[in-house]
């Protein structure tokens, strides 16, 4: 499962002159507001709980071009790799982070609260 906040998104899609901020090129299962821009990249190592499920956030998620295709086109629109790593000095392009359920799962929905659990 993936999640990033939308401020990441509007720090990236700032970068891009006239670019629309679309989260499908993605594709992650949670987005977060609220939050500073690649704030959720210091949740790695540590829990998060989403409504009653608590979650492992075990890893940044690194991107690939698939990132660079337009969703609604499929067309090659956007640098998003070079752009993490140049623009936001990045040692490899990650958008979001990877979490696993700590205790079996549950269900989320949206609306959820989302907060770091000590």
């Amino acid at each position: 499962m993936t999640l990033h906040g939308r401020g990441s998104l509007q720090a990236l899609t700032a970068a891009f002159a006239n670019a629309e901020d679309s989260e499908l090129r993605f594709r992650s299962n949670i987005a977060v507001e609220g939050l500073g821009a690649w704030e959720e990249q210091s949740w790695v190592g540590r829990k998060v709980r989403i409504g009653t499920v608590d979650f492992d956030v075990v890893k940044p998620k690194l991107r690939c071009l698939a990132t660079h295709a337009n969703p609604k086109t499929g067309e090659r629109d956007l640098p998003i790799l070079t752009t993490l790593t140049r623009v936001f000095e990045q040692e490899q392009p990650t958008f979001a982070v990877a979490m696993v359920p700590s205790h079996g799962g549950g269900r989320i929905h949206a609306g959820d609260e989302v907060s770091l659990v000590d």
